[in-house]
């Protein structure tokens, strides 16, 4: 009997601390290194229309490696939807706030819900029929990771 405890322990005590929940996506597979956006063929999507058209009216979810967030951007510039963190808020939680076509053609969101607020702007590139986001500043450097957009 000792013995097969000890099996149970060393099962549990072997699993990675980080596994997604029964049911989620591994969101971590959504990023790929800022350097290797262009030697991927990634093209970055300069024009401020065509920003404006893939995004408007567009139902955008992110992933995170605790939660996901979802929203709407809507036409006149407000964005809604909802987030969820896989760790602590399994019911989720109300967004809003405002989306916008920034300096250079970037894609900028401003945020509000009870568990966070969040206001930055992100440069878009094209890989193949996927869009990504990265930060103008770590594309410029190469570093950082770029985020695949999943619109649903």
């Amino acid at each position: 009997m000792r013995f097969a405890n000890l099996i149970v322990i060393v099962l549990i005590t072997s699993m990675p601390m980080n596994a997604p929940l029964a049911g989620e996506a591994d969101d971590a597979a959504k990023y790929i290194p800022a350097s290797e956006l262009e030697s991927r063929g990634a093209k970055r999507i300069a024009d401020s229309e065509e920003v404006r058209k893939l995004m408007s009216e567009k139902k955008i979810s992110l992933g995170y490696s605790n939660g996901r967030t979802t929203w709407t951007n809507e036409p006149d510039g407000k964005l809604s939807g909802r987030g969820r963190s896989y760790s602590t808020n399994a019911k989720g939680f109300s967004i809003v706030g405002t989306w916008r076509i920034g300096d250079n053609a970037n894609y900028c969101v401003d945020i509000d819900s009870v568990s966070f607020n969040t206001k930055w702007c992100r440069v878009l590139y094209r890989l193949g029929n996927d869009l990504y986001l990265i930060g103008a500043g770590a594309a410029k450097k190469g570093e950082g990771q770029a985020q695949l957009i999943a619109f649903e």
